[in-house]
């Protein structure tokens, strides 16, 4: 029965394999994010108990994606997530760079239509949170997020000649399943997306990205901790 879905599945072209990832590792984060999107006023604030949930989701997404990809005998090596201490050091200038670009689209957007984007914006992070769930949580959705939306997405794209569409495709699925932030996403998502998937496609090592994006949620769940 394996051998036969492994055929099947063998036969789907590469644009329904991306849709299908896409879908399992990130379907429930888009029609929550746009559900909330629509509706401000369910916007819950971000818990202890939600990140406990995180930490048990997010394994399941990934098990049930990279199970996928196994049967369509997906070349895994092609994602370099090597740790060394040069790339850790070097997710850590790519956090600077990120940090620097959001800075300039939030004095942007604050210039041109005097709004604090930031404030107007409907995340935010509830107290209580323990610090090894804070850490944990950090780290889980830092290699889960950046594997498939920035990993999986741009090297499929990028290997069959389409860089750019890796890159825009990568920044534009990121931006929806945070667009529960409001406008903030605008200032804070996108821009980091484009960098982080325009830094991928050049280099093609994965490592810095999973530290530059660990150590931002830490910052932003730090005022939390308790």
């Amino acid at each position: 029965m394996l051998e036969r879905m492994r055929v099947r599945l063998a036969g789907w072209p590469w644009q329904a394999e991306v849709a299908a990832v896409v879908v399992l590792a990130f379907g429930l984060a888009i029609a929550n994010s746009l559900l909330m999107a629509f509706h401000p006023a369910t916007v819950p604030p971000i818990t202890q108990r939600h990140l406990l949930g995180l930490l048990v989701l997010e394994p399941l997404f990934a098990m049930s994606a990279i199970g996928f990809l196994l049967l369509r005998r997906w070349p895994f090596a092609h994602i370099d997530l090597r740790p060394t201490p040069l790339r850790t050091a070097e997710g850590i200038g790519l956090l600077a760079v990120t940090w620097l670009l959001c800075a300039i689209a939030y004095s942007g957007v604050q210039a041109l239509f005097h709004i604090d984007p930031v404030l107007a914006g409907h995340h935010f992070v509830a107290n209580g949170i323990a610090p090894w769930t804070a850490v944990a949580a950090s780290i889980v959705n830092a290699l889960y997020e950046e594997f498939f939306v920035t990993g999986y997405l741009v090297t499929t794209l990028k290997d069959r000649g389409h860089p750019w569409a890796a890159i825009n495709l990568s920044a534009a699925i990121r931006l929806v399943y945070h667009l529960y932030q409001g406008e903030q996403a605008l200032v804070s998502i996108l821009p980091l997306g484009l960098v982080f998937a325009f830094w991928y496609a050049r280099g093609g090592r994965l490592w810095p990205l999973v530290v530059a994006h660990a150590v931002l949620d830490l910052i932003a769940l730090y005022p939390a901790v308790h």
